[in-house]
């Protein structure tokens, strides 16, 4: 007689399955319909300096947001947590990324007309508070939740298309939907609201966020480094060949957010320890992933991408297989460190992945990139990230031995 599944498993399950299509749909709307609007009226130069420009939001946003979020979580498994420390860092978050935007702009490295401009700086502020925002989610484990408020910002996106398409301003197609988002958490959410809880020292809520968006802030400023790289040394049409290659794989490392989401949700109430065992499980699972998904990227992408991006694809056939999975390596590695490492060992184990990967992104990968262009960088950002999921593991592995040598 087959064995019943735990409970505790299906409510895992059935999370990831909400978040995921959320955050799926999300992306679908924007990797799938706005962006390949923008590349038929803008040109792949134009549109490669966009996608070059959103690296630069990225980078910034998520780091911000995302820190904080993780911060808030990890925070969370030792009791409650209040609203105002949180959003007090993201106020000046969001404000330190667009004073940085005012910088890279007075040295060059942003140019845009005045007006998209402007809308750019809201357009990175609001993106900041987003990736913050589904906080609200997770630290009740509604993933239902989660899915809507996910679901209404990819809405969002499709009157922000129209409003680029009446005034040429691309940073309208995305904000429309970034503002829905957060007036969905705002109005049906609590975490924007004055609440009873409060937390006695804020010192280590902000070592703990600093540590946490300085960690981000590397591991972002590599996945989006392709196109910085790409950009700088071979110029707009280069991003966008290699931003088509690497679309699904990329597509999978945003993804990883709800995953991620829902294994810190689950592993916040988790009073257990990690052992060899499971180690070895996550360790088996994670490459099964990695190659299962690097399978499906490379053969959706020979029946997608033609279709989206009919004049850039034959160029960017040529690298999609290794574009692609080191992407996947990329996810998978995230995966690992947001909920094995930030979790079951010394939150710096974060900083350390991030760091060495950073290190070896600039050894190698810069050099490559202008040496051989796509060619050589290709080869090189694979052999990077599989370097990098390699030491999560290892990580993982140095965890429990630390842990057995404390007890």
């Amino acid at each position: 007689m087959a064995r019943p599944i735990p409970d505790k498993l299906k409510s895992i399950f059935t999370d990831t399955v909400w978040s995921f299509a959320g955050l799926v749909l999300m992306n679908a709307a924007a990797q799938f319909v706005v962006y390949p609007y923008w590349n038929k009226v803008l040109g792949s130069e134009s549109y490669g300096n966009v996608v070059y420009l959103l690296a630069i939001m990225n980078v910034m946003a998520i780091s911000v947001g995302s820190g904080i979020n993780y911060a808030r979580m990890r925070r969370s498994a030792g009791g409650e947590t209040a609203n105002r420390p949180y959003l007090l860092l993201m106020a000046a978050g969001a404000a330190l990324s667009v004073t940085v935007l005012l910088l890279l702009r007075a040295v060059g490295l942003v140019r845009m007309q005045a007006a998209e401009f402007r809308l750019f700086c809201a357009l990175t502020a609001v993106t900041t508070w987003r990736y913050y925002a589904d906080v609200e989610y997770r630290l009740r484990v509604n993933y239902k939740g989660f899915f809507l408020y996910y679901l209404v910002i990819g809405l969002g996106y499709l009157p922000g298309l129209w409003l680029f398409r009446a005034t040429g301003l691309w940073p309208l197609a995305l904000l429309f939907g970034e503002l829905a988002g957060l007036l969905f958490v705002l109005f049906t959410g609590s975490i924007f609201r004055k609440d009873g809880a409060k937390e006695r020292d804020f010192s280590p809520i902000l070592r703990l966020s600093l540590l946490l968006v300085g960690s981000n802030l590397l591991s972002h400023l590599i996945f989006n480094g392709d196109r910085l790289v790409l950009r700088w040394f071979a110029g707009g049409a280069a991003v966008t060949v290699y931003y088509v290659a690497s679309l699904f794989g990329k597509t999978m490392t945003f993804i990883s957010t709800p995953l991620n989401g829902v294994l810190v949700g689950h592993l916040a109430k988790y009073d257990g320890k990690l052992t060899k065992r499971l180690m070895h499980r996550a360790t088996a699972l994670a490459c099964l992933a990695a190659v299962l998904a690097s399978a499906a990227c490379f053969g959706a992408s020979h029946v997608v991408l033609p279709l989206l991006y009919p004049e850039d694809f034959p160029e960017a056939a040529r690298y999609l297989l290794l574009a692609s999975s080191a992407q996947v390596l990329y996810f998978v590695g995230n995966v690992l460190t947001a909920s094995v490492l930030l979790r079951f060992t010394k939150p710096r184990n974060q900083l350390i992945v991030n760091a060495a990967h950073g290190a070896l992104f600039a050894a190698v990968c810069i050099p490559a990139a202008l040496l051989r262009g796509l060619d050589g960088f290709c080869p090189a950002l694979f052999a990077v990230n599989a370097a990098r999921f390699v030491l999560c593991l290892a990580l993982g592995y140095y965890g429990i031995k630390e842990k057995e040598n404390e007890a």
